[in-house]
């Protein structure tokens, strides 16, 4: 069967159902066999320029969806209706992702910050603070860690238990890299030298080089 006017849909992870946003921003689930609608979700979708705007939990009951540019809302594929609602984010979410026991929900956004979620009660577990916005969060796949990414191209690496920023990861335009831990120490392309890295006392800047046997940690 051919679903008109859809821009967007997301499957079930059993492949059995899959959600479409329409033109008119309305949300729909089908089932995928039959090809006929298991219902309509109450209220629109905001896309905006999140890549998903629908994600289904990964048990399948339940459908994540943006309906504004800082609120997530779940919804019940039995029954139709609103579960939990997320709020806290001051700017646009540009992602949104369960765990894989879909008790926690980590959203990225460009307030600023990356947020973990009880996704029972819609709470706000634990805030990560970056220096400027958000564009994507993930779990590690043995979920200790929450690793995130920076609009300016920085990776980091958050302890999912207590929110510690533990390391980041920054890669240049001439391709030369560093990976620095909390603590200071780095691994680089060139432990000597890279493009855009140095440290700093007061106003002065220090070269790579002059720290290099304090700090420098290969294959930290």
């Amino acid at each position: 069967r051919r679903i008109r006017d859809t821009n967007e849909v997301a499957f079930s992870p059993d492949g059995r159902m899959f959600a479409g946003l329409n033109t008119s921003m309305k949300v729909s689930v089908w089932d995928t066999g039959t090809g006929s609608k298991i219902l309509t979700l109450a209220g629109n979708a905001d896309p905006g320029d999140i890549d998903e705007t629908m994600t289904f939990s990964t048990d399948g009951r339940t459908l994540l969806v943006r309906h504004s540019t800082t609120i997530l809302r779940l919804w019940s594929i039995a029954t139709g209706k609103e579960i939990t609602r997320f709020e806290g984010h001051s700017e646009q979410i540009k992602s949104a992702v369960f765990s894989h026991d879909g008790r926690t929900l980590l959203t990225a956004s460009e307030d600023h910050t990356a947020r973990l979620w009880n996704v029972s009660t819609g709470r706000e577990i634990r805030l990560l603070l970056h220096p400027g916005p958000v564009i994507r969060a993930a779990f590690w796949p043995d979920e200790h860690l929450i690793v995130t990414a920076d609009d300016d191209g920085v990776l980091r690496f958050w302890d999912a238990t207590n929110g510690d920023e533990l390391a980041s990861f920054v890669a240049f335009k001439d391709r030369t890299w560093a990976f620095i831990s909390a603590n200071g120490r780095y691994d680089a392309s060139d432990p000597d030298n890279v493009s855009g890295l140095h440290g700093v006392s007061g106003l002065h800047r220090i070269r790579l080089n002059e720290f290099k046997d304090r700090f420098y940690a290969p294959g930290i």
